[in-house]
């Protein structure tokens, strides 16, 4: 092989190496139980008063991410119960629906189901995918419990969200 050949082939490997390299700090890195949530703003939001959030807003009280789809049956479902705990234990916990699915559909579902069940405007964030890949999921609702200094404590299904 000629030097000129090889000189090509170190350029196109380091190259691929570098893309390989960016791509990969790209990509958040999963979180667990025991770590802390980074403080990540959020700007499509139904039913809340501002125009974004940020995690760290929640901060002194305990947080509740619930992962939803406007198409899951016992997500929708499990909104009246949250409603029910949201206001109970108000001032030491925020409950936080979080969904994929478009602004559109998710306002339909839970504009139909706050007439249907007469419960509070339930406030979601949709059309999110950074936040849905910190959490790595594959079954509907879950549910990512923090305490008040913003660590992971629990990841758990619907059975185990109740008063206790």
């Amino acid at each position: 092989m000629k030097s000129s050949q090889i000189a090509k082939i170190q350029i196109a490997f380091f190259v691929a190496l570098t893309c390989l390299r960016l791509n990969a700090q790209q990509t958040p890195k999963a979180l667990a139980i025991g770590d802390k949530i980074p403080d990540i703003e959020l700007t499509k939001i139904i039913n809340y008063p501002k125009s974004k959030l940020r995690t760290s807003d929640f901060k002194g009280k305990a947080l509740l991410i619930d992962f939803w789809a406007p198409w899951c049956s016992p997500c929708v479902a499990n909104f009246s119960r949250l409603d029910t705990l949201q206001d109970k234990f108000r001032d030491k916990i925020q409950i936080l629906p979080v969904t994929k699915e478009s602004r559109e559909f998710s306002e339909k579902v839970l504009t139909s189901l706050q007439k249907a069940k007469n419960i509070t405007p339930v406030m979601s964030v949709v059309e999110v995918s950074l936040f849905t890949r910190l959490f790595d999921f594959h079954v509907l609702p879950h549910y990512i419990w923090i305490d008040a200094t913003g660590v992971i404590k629990a990841i758990t299904g619907a059975d185990e969200v109740n008063d206790e």
